[in-house]
């Protein structure tokens, strides 16, 4: 093989670090969070922004299950870490 592309790397896919799938979260009966599907890669800095509340300590608070301790806190969907 012969040109610019012939001693290219294969690209890799980052391996997520951290994923979410369908998370949903519950204050009693109101929903703080509705089916959020996120991966976060590997090695890769990632920031959550966003508004004054829509959400970013909620979804924070499941990675690191300090809503486990909330009364009235129901989560929903997958965490991986």
């Amino acid at each position: 093989m012969h040109g610019a592309f012939a001693h290219a790397a294969p690209e890799k896919t980052p391996i997520p670090k951290i994923r979410t799938y369908g998370l949903n979260v519950f204050y009693g009966g109101k929903q703080a969070l509705q089916d959020i599907d996120l991966e976060i890669p590997n090695n890769h800095v990632t920031a959550l922004i966003g508004p004054s509340g829509c959400g970013k300590s909620t979804f924070i608070r499941c990675l690191n299950r300090m809503n486990d301790v909330i009364e009235g806190c129901r989560v929903e969907g997958k965490v991986m870490l």
